[in-house]
């Protein structure tokens, strides 16, 4: 049978065995997370992270700084999804979806990925990552996606302050002939 993480933390004495029973109703009483109780009686990121680890066998992920994922996979995961389930796509790489998750336990989160997962015809990998590594992931995912958005909305605006015999119209073809030298 498996550890759980505040067996775990009990078995490094992080948290002492008699802690464990009241940190579950704490986070029962206050509907949160035993992570959310741990952080508050100060117990590291990393340590749960660590834990976790040992407890689901997830690999961690640190997010570094100036992190960021490109394409087609900004919009694989809606934002808020991300924010609601607290998971992230972190690249793509070997064939796989990397995604990291601050609540690998959560089963409706691990849900979600399944449905993801479907609907990409893509495996993926789960990682484990911190929430403070999260919100700089996420940070990274709205940084290009508002970049992209910029870009767009200055090609709109520029595409309409050109005279009409420059624009091209949808479903127009068009042939564009060069006057410049060949040269053999």
């Amino acid at each position: 049978m498996s550890k759980s993480v505040l067996e775990i933390l009990a078995n490094k004495k992080i948290i002492s065995a008699k802690e464990i029973r009241a940190i579950e109703e704490d986070a029962e009483k206050q509907n949160l997370h035993t992570d959310d109780v741990l952080y508050k009686r100060g117990i590291s990121e990393n340590e749960v992270a660590k834990a976790k680890n040992e407890a689901f066998g997830y690999p961690l992920f640190q997010v570094p700084d100036h992190f960021e994922v490109t394409g087609e996979i900004l919009k694989i995961i809606p934002h808020e999804s991300m924010l609601y389930y607290r998971i992230i796509p972190l690249g793509a790489e070997e064939g796989y979806l990397d995604i990291g998750m601050v609540h690998p336990d959560d089963v409706i989160s691990q849900e979600a990925l399944k449905f993801i997962t479907t609907q990409i015809e893509t495996p993926i990998r789960i990682f484990i990552i911190t929430p403070s590594d999260f919100d700089k992931a996420l940070i990274s995912h709205k940084t290009l996606h508002g970049e992209v958005g910029t870009a767009l909305g200055e090609f709109q605006k520029e595409y309409k302050e050109l005279s009409d015999d420059v624009k091209v119209q949808r479903g127009e073809s068009t042939t564009i002939v060069e006057d410049a030298p060949v040269t053999k």
